[in-house]
């Protein structure tokens, strides 16, 4: 019985720490796929982590992709239930977006 539950435990652990790192190291794609399912916005050559990345930057019509010159940078610093902190930034932006 001490052993199934160590067994068990271990198990679990190992699924939070695989979670885990799933989470953190999110691929920038990702949000990417996210977008151009919900949005018209398209991120082509997406680098880096959902948490920071780069892209380039494409509006669809859903035939045809026009790229805007330029890759963006985002950070996104805090995500809460009804929250969401991102920076992004353009070589065309004065400053920063917060």
């Amino acid at each position: 019985m001490k052993r199934t539950l160590s067994s068990v435990g271990v198990a679990l652990l190992l699924a939070v720490v695989v979670l885990g790192t799933i989470a953190i190291r999110a691929p920038a794609a990702w949000l990417g796929d996210w977008l151009q399912t919900h949005t018209k916005v398209r991120l082509l050559d997406a680098r880096g982590t959902v948490w920071h990345g780069t892209a380039l930057v494409g509006i669809s019509d859903g035939r045809e992709t026009t790229l805007i010159p330029g890759r963006i940078e985002w950070d996104l610093d805090e995500i809460g239930p009804r929250r969401l902190a991102a920076r992004v930034s353009h070589p065309w932006l004065t400053m920063p977006l917060a």
